[in-house]
């Protein structure tokens, strides 16, 4: 069953290759970029616009936040 006013949507930090970000677009899921709308932001303005859009942020850090 598809539900698309439930559909995962992704926030990919600075550091996902813009190369990975277009696969996952293309394999048709919505993912965002920080570097396309919040560049060079701090990890609690990425953390609260995530969580204000509700998306799930794709990182490689591991001491994210």
């Amino acid at each position: 069953m598809d539900c698309p006013e439930h559909r995962i949507s992704f926030l990919a930090n600075e550091n996902i290759p813009l190369k990975s970000i277009f696969l996952i677009r293309e394999a048709g899921y919505p993912v965002y970029s920080v570097s396309e709308i919040i560049a060079g932001s701090k990890d609690a303005v990425v953390l609260q616009y995530a969580c204000e859009n509700r998306l799930i942020i794709l990182t490689f850090d591991r001491d994210y936040g």
